[in-house]
């Protein structure tokens, strides 16, 4: 079998044969250039994965600090609380403070004066060491009798000493 082949295919050719090592060194430079871009990617996948890791650290740390922060923001009420709680304590004893420098309690036995106190609590010692009960006191307005049903007939009475004009 005879092949007949054109001047024009058999040129192609002889252009194309020409080319080859030209282009096989663009294919082994483009492999050169495939390996990096693949090594820079493995690269770029460990320093992404790395940063993941750093922003979740710092996110958890971010978390953690905000907590601390409303806890202490809870804390810094509380203690405004606490502080304006004690105020008004105070202003209550400082008010209890005066009224008791005006108030003197009278002891009684039995409907007779038995003793004066500067507080309430000295009142019910002093009683207390005469033989009444520790835990029988019970509310007795200013000026009535002793109530029926103690037996030693102990009553405290306050009487707030006023200044007068005379």
């Amino acid at each position: 079998m005879i092949r007949i082949t054109r001047t024009h295919t058999l040129t192609d050719l002889t252009t194309t044969a020409a080319r080859v090592p030209a282009l096989e060194e663009e294919l082994e430079e483009a492999r050169d250039h495939l390996s990096y871009y693949r090594a820079q990617q493995a690269e770029d996948m460990e320093l992404i994965t790395s940063l993941q890791n750093s922003f979740q650290a710092l996110d958890q740390t971010h978390t953690e600090t905000r907590e601390q922060l409303r806890r202490a923001e809870e804390q810094v009420l509380l203690d405004h609380e606490d502080r304006v709680v004690l105020r008004t304590l105070l202003r209550t004893a400082r008010r209890q403070e005066q009224r008791d420098r005006d108030t003197v309690y009278l002891l009684h036995r039995r409907g007779e004066l038995h003793s004066v106190h500067r507080s309430r609590e000295g009142a019910e010692t002093a009683a207390e060491g005469e033989g009444a009960a520790p835990d029988g006191w019970a509310p007795c307005p200013p000026g009535s009798k002793p109530p029926s049903d103690s037996p030693a007939g102990w009553r405290i009475e306050p009487v707030r000493l006023t200044a007068t004009d005379c």
